[in-house]
């Protein structure tokens, strides 16, 4: 007798504290979440949606090739949630535009080649390229737009391209 008269005051201290813990949490609800509609995360949510929606735009400097060796161009990209590094690296593997192609300026670097990862870490850029990298019309040129796309803001960063997991 003395285990079942044990169990039911366990049961009914379990469902008293669920029937506590219930009422807290409708009594707390509302003013969690108006809290959280007031303050700044719902600003900042707000922002982050207007970006993306309206495709806010950022001048970003790219390498490119002219006859007389790498040049530096301004290209335009869309403004996303990463770093500048990421933004270059995406605005160079997007190709040349009208404006950059009509001052003689050239882009070794296979078209449709994705941007997979980067990340910097203690002054080394680690940059994931897709196999389309491979088949670029000049390697070494290709990867030196990318080092010196990467170079602008950090010109002692050093640049590891790597491509099916081999560093190019």
């Amino acid at each position: 007798m003395g285990k079942g008269k044990n169990l039911k005051a366990i049961l009914l201290w379990i469902l008293s504290y669920m029937a506590f813990l219930f009422i807290l949490i409708m009594l707390l609800r509302e003013p969690i979440t108006s809290n959280f509609n007031e303050n700044k995360y719902m600003d900042a949510l707000n922002e982050y949606k207007r970006i993306l929606l309206e495709g806010e735009r950022i001048a970003l400097d790219v390498a490119f090739y002219a006859i007389d060796g790498i040049k530096t161009a301004e290209v335009e990209s869309k403004i996303g949630f990463t770093d500048k590094e990421h933004l270059r690296i995406e605005a160079l593997l997007n190709g040349i535009d009208e404006e950059n192609l009509s001052k003689g300026l050239v882009s070794y670097i296979k078209d449709g080649t994705r941007l997979i990862g980067l990340s910097i870490k203690n002054g080394i850029a680690y940059v994931v390229l897709s196999d389309e990298f491979l088949e670029s019309k000049d390697i070494g040129k290709a990867k030196h737009q990318i080092e010196e796309t990467l170079r602008m803001e950090n010109p002692d960063l050093r640049v590891a391209i790597i491509v099916d997991d081999e560093i190019i």
